[in-house]
Formats: C-alpha cells, sequence, structure tokens
C-alpha cells in the first residue's frame, strides 16, 4: 500500500505539522451540517499484522548459499510497537524484503522522531559483527515503493557476484517524525543490500544489529548447508553416557558443520577459578522453547553423572527464534563461589570432567558441552555453627533450627553404618554435599570417621524431609565407598 496517496485522500498529515483537530481528523475550516456527532474512520490497516511478521522469521536466498532470520523488537513509550519479520528470500530478480510494523496502542495520538524506532532512522544501515566479534561490511534496508513513509526510493543492482547492492549514493530517503492516531499502524518495507561501495563486503555470514539504546532487532546471517561449528570440539570422539532424565543428547562435541542447533562454549578446558561463556545458537527454522533459568551442572564420577546445583528453578516459558541465540555463563570456584549479578557460578568443585545443560530444546533434545575443570579434590565439612557432642560410638550433632521458635517443629536423623552387603538408594559425591539441600549429609557424613557408628542429627522437620524424605522417613546412601543408612522423624505425623 502507498501509504501517500491514503494520507493525501483522508486529510491526515504525517509531516506538515498539523495535529488531529479534536481528534476528529477534520481539517477543514468549512463547517458541514450533519445529522449527529462525526465520527473519525477507523486508521486503514497497513496489510500486515505483528503476527504474520511473528512467521516471517527466516528464509533460504536462492541466488546465494545463506539463510537469514530476523529477531527482536523495540517498545517507546510503553504503547507505540515495532515488530520485524523477512517474508521474501534474495533471489536473481530481487533483493531480500524485509518488514517493520509500528502500531500506536495508545488510546491519543503520539509524535515522535523515527530515529528512535530501529529500521527507520535515515539511513537505516547497519555493520556485519562476526562470530569473532570483528565488524564487517555495511548492510542497509532500502525502502521499496511499498513503504508507507519513504520520501525517496533507492534503486538496487546486482554486483558482478550477484549479490544484491544499492546502487545509487543517495542516503536521504525517510522523513524525521511520525504522528500515528490511535491504533494506527504503519508498514516499512525494505530490501536488503549491500552498500554501493564495492570495497565494502556484500552481505554474509554474521549477525546486522539494528539497535536504540540496546533494543531492536537483529538479521543473522549463516551459510544453508553449513550452520555447524567451524572448529572441532577439544572433546570430539568422546563416549560419555546420557544426561540424567534426558531423552535426547545434543552434545556440543558432537556437533559438526551441519548441526543447525548447538551449545557453544568459550573454554572446553579449565583451571579454577574460571568463568566460561556459553551460547546456544539457534539456526534452524523452528523456533526453541524452554526456560531460560534452567540449566544444570553434573560432574561425571566413575562413569556416573551426578547433579551439583542448581537444586530448584523458578518456571517461565520463553523463547529462542531462528537466528537468535541465548547466552549464559558460568563460573567455576575451587572455594567459595562470588556472586554474579548476570551470570551463574558454583563453587566448592574439585577436579574432574562436567557437564553444562540448558533449559531450550526443539523437539525434546538436551542441549549440553563437555567441561574439564583443573582443581584440587575438595572434602566437605560440618557447618561451624553446629555443635558435636560424643558419647563412645555415636555423636550428637546439633544444628541451629533445632529449638528454634522460628523454624519448623523438631526433628531427628538417625545416620548409622549400613552392612557391606547393603544397597544403597543413591550415590552421593562430595561436592554435592556443599549444597544447602544435602545440609543433613553435610553435618553427618563427614564426622564417620574410626569408631564412630551411628550419628544423631537434630534440626527441624525441613532438614529431616531434605535429607530421607517427608513421605518414607528412610534412606540408604553410598559415600567415599562406604554405605549408611538414614532414618528420620516427622513430627507432624505422629
Amino acid at each position: 500500500m502507498n501509504r501517500r496517496g491514503f494520507l493525501a485522500t483522508t486529510g491526515i498529515a504525517l509531516l506538515s505539522g498539523c495535529t488531529f483537530d479534536g481528534g476528529t481528523g477534520d481539517t477543514s475550516n468549512t463547517e458541514t451540517p450533519t445529522d449527529g456527532p462525526t465520527e473519525t474512520p477507523p486508521p486503514e490497516e497497513p496489510g500486515v499484522s505483528a503476527e504474520d511478521l511473528r512467521e516471517r522469521r527466516v528464509v533460504d536466498f536462492e541466488n546465494v548459499e545463506l539463510t537469514a532470520a530476523v529477531f527482536g523488537g523495540r517498545t517507546i513509550n510503553d504503547r507505540i510497537r515495532a515488530a520485524y519479520g523477512i517474508s521474501e528470500p534474495a533471489t536473481d530478480d530481487s533483493p531480500a524484503v524485509v518488514d517493520a510494523l509500528v502500531r500506536n496502542n495508545n488510546s491519543f495520538e503520539q509524535t515522535f522522531h523515527l530515529r528512535r524506532i530501529p529500521g527507520f532512522w535515515d539511513p537505516p544501515n547497519t555493520h556485519r559483527v562476526t562470530e569473532a566479534g570483528d565488524r564487517g561490511g555495511t548492510v542497509y534496508l532500502a525502502p521499496t515503493e511499498n513503504h508507507d513513509l519513504a520520501e525517496s526510493v533507492p534503486e538496487v543492482t546486482r554486483d558482478e557476484a550477484g549479490r544484491w547492492r544499492l546502487a545509487t549514493s543517495g542516503r536521504e530517503w525517510l522523513p524525521e517524525t511520525l504522528t500515528l492516531a490511535p491504533d494506527e499502524a504503519i508498514r516499512g518495507e525494505y530490501y536488503l543490500v549491500g552498500s554501493d561501495d564495492p570495497s565494502h563486503e556484500p552481505i554474509g555470514v554474521g549477525r546486522y544489529e539494528f539497535l536504540y539504546q540496546g533494543e531492536g532487532f537483529t538479521v543473522s546471517v549463516w551459510e544453508t548447508e553449513s550452520p555447524g561449528p567451524t572448529t572441532e570440539s577439544e572433546h570430539a570422539g568422546a563416549d560419555v553416557h546420557a544426561l540424567p532424565n534426558a531423552e535426547e543428547m545434543a552434545w556440543y562435541h558432537e556437533a559438526d558443520a551441519s548441526t543447525s542447533v548447538y551449545l557453544d562454549p568459550s573454554a572446553e578446558r579449565v583451571e579454577a577459578p574460571a568463568c566460561i561463556e556459553f551460547e546456544l545458537r539457534n539456526r534452524s527454522h523452528d523456533r526453541l522453547s524452554g526456560n531460560p533459568y534452567d540449566w544444570t551442572l553434573f560432574k561425571r564420577v566413575d562413569g556416573e553423572w551426578f547433579r551439583i546445583e542448581p537444586w530448584g528453578i523458578p518456571q517461565p516459558l520463553s523463547y529462542v527464534e531462528p537466528g537468535q541465540s541465548d547466552e549464559s555463563s558460568l563460573a567455576l570456584y575451587h572455594g567459595d563461589p562470588l556472586a554474579c549479578d548476570d551470570g551463574r557460578s558454583v563453587g566448592h568443585l574439585g577436579g574432574g570432567r562436567y557437564a553444562y545443560r540448558v533449559g531450550y530444546s526443539r523437539e525434546g533434545e538436551t542441549h549440553a558441552a563437555l567441561v574439564d575443570l583443573e582443581a584440587r579434590a575438595v572434602s566437605p565439612s560440618p557447618d561451624d555453627d553446629v555443635e558435636v557432642e560424643r558419647s563412645g560410638e555415636e555423636l550428637v550433632v546439633t544444628m541451629p533450627e533445632w529449638d528454634d521458635d522460628e523454624h519448623p517443629p523438631n526433628a531427628e536423623i538417625l545416620v548409622s553404618r549400613a552392612d557391606e552387603d547393603t544397597e544403597a538408594d543413591r550415590q552421593l559425591i562430595p561436592e554435592q554435599l556443599f549444597r544447602r539441600p544435602m545440609r543433613g549429609y553435610r553435618n553427618t557424613l563427614p564426622l564417620f570417621e574410626a569408631g564412630i557408628e551411628r550419628i544423631t542429627l537434630r534440626a527441624d522437620r525441613h532438614v529431616v524431609g531434605r535429607t530421607v524424605g517427608y513421605d518414607e522417613l528412610e534412606r540408604t546412601v553410598e559415600y567415599e565407598g562406604e554405605t549408611f543408612h538414614a532414618t528420620g522423624e516427622d513430627p507432624l505425623r505422629e
């Protein structure tokens, strides 16, 4: 739709400095008799909706072996929203087409500077950013004849390599300001093209970010047949079991150039303390769904995986769109961890092989990467604030929760050595005992030195429930080559 023709016929001016007269849209000085109040006709829809653009996220180019995806959006003044999509691939006859939609969801007229809307500043352009962080050639969003605001439409052409570029050097295409009536929307249709300067690289693999104050949209480009890692994993060929509760594993060390979704670590072998950046790259045509707070660090001991952190997560739902990445960081410490505002940190880790898992998937697969950590072994010990009393072969350990009015009723756990042929319900490793849900084990198991057969732990109901369960109140565990039997009491069930 050519919005200029529409605005001329309705009398609505975007740039002339006029405003809507009392909300009626009447800019004439001539009064026209009417039988009733004059109603402003609803704004004409631009032929595309935000829902349409959410379905137009990724296309495979036909003239070159590239795939492009668009993701992101922008909101200003709470109710002015911009959505973006890519509707047509590049062909021998036309460049790729990117659509933008800006809607005023307010109940009143709104005027704002277009430079606040990514893709609508003059001219809309940005540089390519590679995976290594290098900045490359320039890409432009050149308005087409179907752009609602374009004051001029630039010419585009194919270069000798068949890539689409600007054909002219002019860059003044769009106005500076825009006025939108309540619930009015405008559409910006663009060609995605390279610079007219032949010294600038054409559109290639990387990210093209159109941002204003950190918010906006990104065009992500990758090789259609080779979306996966460009280097081989340091753990290539490693044979490891699947992580607990994983139906299908998607290990980074098993990814190759054809892998479209993979979790890429910045390092695979580190010495504590260390921080590793992880990037879950989605170079498929499908969105990934999952929980951005769902992650797990496991340690592999004797061929088995043991959960280290975390032991509880919130449950929001989020997505990783085609072309988008989910980034996270993990700090690993041998001693006490340092809190990270934007990252995850885990302390009290001994050397060995770990696995980091994220909570997004496409068809139920589990994405994870191996990390080898060099560090001294860890040795858990009881909390500093517990009291320990010995009577022959038995210890009595009293936690601060005992006889504390602010905690649930008092409860006890009896932990004793089990017979050698007793089968354990679960095995524990030293790294696990440092975690808060393991306080019952941390304040008992490390105290089983020679001559100690039984330990009574005096705590509260919650400590007992986390240690032996709230239902059966009984558990047998293996720790450091020995087996222990634990039984607890629940005063609320007596």
